[in-house]
């Protein structure tokens, strides 16, 4: 008596098929990134703006509470919102009674970086979307 073994090959189409679905995947997973690669940047420069970067020369401070309820406690953060001069690095702009909200803490006579967008002023760090 003789036995065959089954044969998987070209023959009976598995191969082929599997080498196509394999190609096809890493064709549409390549595309996925390009797509993401030039769209993700846009993006985000869309969400966080240019603006025009400066530092602001801080004359007055006053802190804030901001009080989070949580489903098991309450946590309070402090807020702080500095009024002062601002400047652009470039040197062309110069602003009066400038206000930025922040979460950092600064002394009167400080210069922290700034960025002007529209008509709003932010700190870098706190400008970011996933903030």
């Amino acid at each position: 008596m003789v036995t065959t073994q089954p044969r998987y090959g070209p023959r009976y189409g598995s191969s082929g098929s599997l080498r196509a679905g394999r190609l096809l995947g890493l064709g549409l997973l390549l595309a996925a990134a390009a797509v993401a690669a030039v769209t993700i940047p846009e993006l985000r420069s869309e969400l966080v703006g240019h603006g025009t970067e400066g530092t602001l020369t801080v004359s007055s401070c006053e802190t804030h509470k901001k009080i989070h309820y949580g489903t098991h406690r309450r946590s309070t953060e402090l807020q702080f919102s500095y009024t002062g001069s601002w400047t652009a690095h470039d040197g062309e702009a110069t602003r009066q009674d400038v206000e930025v909200d922040t979460s950092s803490r600064f002394e009167t006579g400080a210069k922290i970086p700034v960025v002007h967008v529209d008509d709003t002023f932010a700190q870098p760090q706190d400008r970011d979307p996933g903030d």
